[in-house]
């Protein structure tokens, strides 16, 4: 009897190819849509989870507050706190410092841009555990001019991966050799680094280099050495990211307080000042979707998208089966006097239920099988053509609750019509089923109804969307980036002599290319977030407990002009500058923040960076530095050419006359 059940159930498939077609390849879109979609959350959620004893892995963030006011939010913390830390308490078993910057290296063939760096030492490894190719003794970052990097850097530095030993350059040109080489880091981590750079031979080199020769002149040969008693965090300085390792299963509030309880002896120098530090801890899994500090080591996720994505995927999955079980109605309606026929030749419920559940899955499985290999062909499109990246595999919450949907598919979609015409009489059903009546066909006007109110909610979902979009395109920033060509500075020019000389003679030159409407230099641009703060700002009338805290960058003369920005008080940067002056141009929020009501009242005043006086000499009209989503900061412009980070950057722009 099976055998006749299944062959009347492939019959019937066959019989109305057309129509079956539609049926299936509708189901496999909404499949591979839906597979394509959860592929990338998949991904999203898997940040970090490479790492060994990844959930015992924590960052530590830094929330400062002055006169009880919230400062600050940052993802980097003081330096100082992951040796303390380490031998305070003995829940952390392993602590490190991290210091990120971009870098150029090169060696005598070749020259790489845009490499990210990390500078740290050797208790990095308690923490993070690589996957070396090969590498030097049991730590590769213990010696001085040490360094790790990783197979692509290697490739693209020296055409090989043997290369334990080589030197290179970095920068202004200060000299590392390779003491390790490993394999690359997936990219669903936080912590995307090309190479770690000894932290040490930084401090050697510190003292121990000629910025005018720009070669290593040794005036300190024990720079290196860092054996002294932590007394104090570096509080002036928050430009580390601090992790700690745990031992299994320990309480992160409890770690959280002991670690409150120590900043008391160590941040005294922000206490007396009537400023007050938070700590917290990160879970290393949950920073890529759930933190949204200053200082993020990299652009992170939003976990409310991730969620929203889901939503859709579960729509869409939805409305394909509702479809998929619309149709199979439909086609169940017209198969009425058959079945009436098998009835009447004495077929029972059970065996019209099995031919229904026969065709259902059959159907479904081709429309699986045709899902996974539309989904094998096209998943690297989608991720290059939406910027998603997906995973190569699907976690296994994802992949039950997939399951569930699946089964619950095939499922309603062949007891649905079985149950329904098993319900009729053979008499009735020769007669044909009337869909006007009213008991009749209730599961399919509730499909419908249903169907198309999720289609008018994700009309609107769709038109929100694109809304927010024209928004973000349409929103005046307060800064023209349009037809911008940014690069980076020649790493070797910085705290050079011969710089400013140098850098006219460029410019003049930039300047004489037709299509050039003008160029400038600065330490950072809109667009990325500027990493430098001091928390050390105040009007010179003001008490030293008054102190604010500022974001600042350095630019030239025509940077203003350069970006579109507009001065609405004093004047611009001229040419003649004196870089070492006491100038600066502040931002509209860093006016107000000074307590000043009036931009004109402000031009001229003096304030206190640090213990150095500073005259405002113009006021920029507020602008947004970086996304939409975060605040405008204030901000200082101080004149000229230090680069915080050893590599500036040249901003052109092109008349649009000459774009092609």
């Amino acid at each position: 009897m099976l055998s006749i059940i299944w062959k009347l159930s492939i019959r019937n498939i066959l019989k109305h190819k057309l129509f079956t077609l539609i049926n299936i390849m509708g189901l496999a879109i909404g499949l591979t849509s839906s597979l394509l979609i959860v592929m990338h959350v998949s991904h999203e959620n898997s940040y970090d989870t490479n790492w060994e004893r990844a959930d015992d892995i924590y960052r530590i963030s830094f929330n400062r507050y002055q006169n009880g006011t919230l400062s600050f939010k940052s993802a980097r913390t003081l330096g100082g706190m992951a040796r303390v830390l380490r031998e305070k308490i003995p829940e952390i078993v392993g602590s490190t410092e991290i210091f990120k910057d971009i870098v150029t290296v090169y060696n005598a063939s070749n020259q790489i841009d845009d490499i990210r760096m990390f500078a740290t030492d050797s208790t990095f490894f308690s923490v993070f555990k690589l996957d070396f190719i090969d590498k030097q003794g049991d730590n590769p970052l213990i010696g001085l001019y040490s360094s790790v990097i990783s197979e692509s850097a290697a490739m693209s530095l020296f055409g090989t991966t043997d290369v334990v030993g080589k030197w290179y350059k970095v920068c202004q040109g200060w000299r590392f050799y390779v003491a390790g080489v490993y394999r690359n880091l997936p990219s669903n981590t936080h912590l995307p680094f090309d190479m770690l750079l000894s932290i040490q031979t930084y401090y050697f080199y510190f003292q121990n280099w000629d910025d005018a020769t720009g070669t290593e002149i040794i005036r300190n040969p024990e720079a290196h050495i860092n054996n002294q008693p932590v007394t104090s965090w570096d509080w002036g300085y928050n430009g580390y990211y601090t992790y700690i390792l745990t031992r299994p299963k320990s309480d992160p509030g409890q770690i959280e307080s002991q670690i409150s309880k120590i900043a008391v002896d160590y941040t005294q120098q922000i206490t007396q000042n009537d400023g007050r530090t938070e700590f917290h801890l990160q879970p290393i899994t949950r920073i890529h979707l759930n933190s949204n500090l200053e200082h993020e080591v990299m652009p992170n996720g939003d976990r409310d998208s991730v969620i929203a994505l889901v939503f859709i995927a579960l729509v869409i999955i939805c409305f394909a089966w509702i479809n998929f079980i619309n149709l199979t109605l439909v086609r169940a309606v017209e198969h009425a006097k058959s079945v009436g026929l098998h009835k009447i030749a004495g077929a029972m419920k059970k065996q019209l239920v099995a031919q229904f559940m026969i065709e259902a899955l059959v159907s479904n499985l081709i429309s699986i099988i045709i899902a996974l290999i539309l989904l094998f062909l096209i998943k690297d499109l989608f991720a290059a053509a939406t910027d998603m990246p997906i995973a190569t595999s699907i976690s296994w919450i994802y992949k039950v609750i997939l399951l569930i949907i699946i089964v619950s598919g095939i499922l309603i979609s062949g007891l649905s019509p079985s149950l329904y015409l098993a319900s009729y009489n053979p008499v009735a059903l020769f007669k044909g089923i009337r869909s006007s009546s009213v008991n009749n066909l209730d599961l399919r006007k509730i499909l419908v109804v249903t169907q198309f109110t999720a289609s008018i909610f994700l009309i609107v979902g769709v038109l929100t969307v694109f809304k927010q979009i024209n928004y973000m395109k349409t929103r005046d920033l307060g800064v023209n980036i349009e037809r911008m060509l940014v690069t980076y500075s020649p790493p070797t020019m910085n705290k050079r002599p011969t710089i400013i000389p140098k850098l006219k003679t460029y410019k003049t030159m930039i300047r004489s290319i037709s299509g050039i409407e003008n160029i400038c230099t600065s330490a950072a641009i809109p667009g990325r977030e500027i990493l430098w703060k001091r928390q050390d700002i105040r009007k010179i009338q003001d008490p030293p407990n008054t102190v604010k805290t500022y974001a600042y960058t350095y630019i030239d003369h025509d940077f203003i002009k350069t970006f579109g920005l507009n001065l609405i008080a004093g004047r611009e940067y001229s040419e003649s500058e004196n870089e070492n002056g006491n100038a600066v141009i502040v931002n509209e929020m860093g006016l107000k923040q000074l307590g000043f009501t009036n931009s004109d009242d402000a031009v001229n005043s003096y304030i206190l960076v640090g213990d150095k006086q500073f005259e405002i000499v113009g006021i920029l009209k507020d602008y947004h530095q970086e996304s939409l989503k975060r605040e405008i900061k204030p901000i200082l412009f101080f004149y000229g050419y230090i680069w915080m980070s050893d590599i500036g950057y040249y901003s052109i722009r092109i008349n649009s006359a000459d774009l092609k």
